[in-house]
């Protein structure tokens, strides 16, 4: 998961290099163009492979999320 206002923040404090930042950025959108966006797909009677076929595995890895919910 990515939490745009945490890894700014990581940049911001040096946590994570700039160039880090970067490549965490841009394989981000390159994942949702692939996946989700679909600008480029001309078909639209089909689903895209998500979540996608290769990582469907993690779905069932143990998660403890390190966030609690905000008061709406």
């Amino acid at each position: 998961m990515l939490d745009l206002e945490e890894y700014a923040d990581a940049i911001e404090s040096g946590d994570l290099d700039v160039a880090t930042g970067m490549d965490g950025l841009r394989r981000t959108q390159l994942f949702l163009d692939r996946h989700l966006n679909r600008r480029h797909d001309t078909r639209r009677d089909s689903w895209p492979d998500f979540p996608p076929r290769a990582i469907a595995a993690l779905a069932g890895l143990p998660m403890a999320p390190q966030w609690e919910l905000l008061d709406k």
